[in-house]
């Protein structure tokens, strides 16, 4: 809730990470707060951390982010969860959270990471190549009739 309200201020151009410290409800479950922030939305509460995208396309997001805390941050990207997701840090594969109802968010140990979400679905990958194949099979029965076509003339 907290980061949605940062995300729809005027100011927002989606060119920034959002880091949070982590807080444990009280079954000891993770959360994903990013506040407490004042009445002031105008104020500016986040934490600004190096980083460098180094990848970036509709399957891939890959950054590189320094945590500077002395304990551990989530770090959030603010694009559409799915279960399909998949997030690796410094080449280790990590637990993806659903954030804010939507988002993705994995947590960082302090120090220089390489976070780098994927996005590969094999029923996908397969229904692609599948069609892929038919499609070569109508062309190459086009191209075949054609051939008969002319030779026949």
């Amino acid at each position: 809730k907290e980061t949605a309200s940062q995300i729809i201020q005027h100011g927002y151009a989606g060119d920034f990470l959002f880091l949070s410290r982590p807080s444990e409800d009280s079954k000891g479950n993770a959360e994903l707060k990013a506040g407490p922030f004042p009445e002031n939305l105008s104020a500016d509460f986040r934490l600004r951390y190096p980083y460098r995208v180094t990848r970036f396309d509709a399957n891939h997001f890959e950054v590189i982010v320094d945590n500077k805390e002395a304990g551990p941050v989530w770090m959030f990207y603010s694009d559409v969860w799915h279960p399909f997701w998949k997030a690796a840090v410094n080449g280790k594969p990590v637990r993806i959270y659903k954030a804010n109802l939507a988002y993705k968010a994995v947590s960082l140990e302090p120090g220089t990471h390489r976070v780098h979400f994927s996005f590969n679905s094999k029923w996908l990958s397969w229904a692609q190549f599948s069609l892929g194949v038919l499609s070569m099979g109508w062309l190459f029965l086009i191209l075949l009739l054609l051939v008969s076509e002319i030779m026949a003339a």
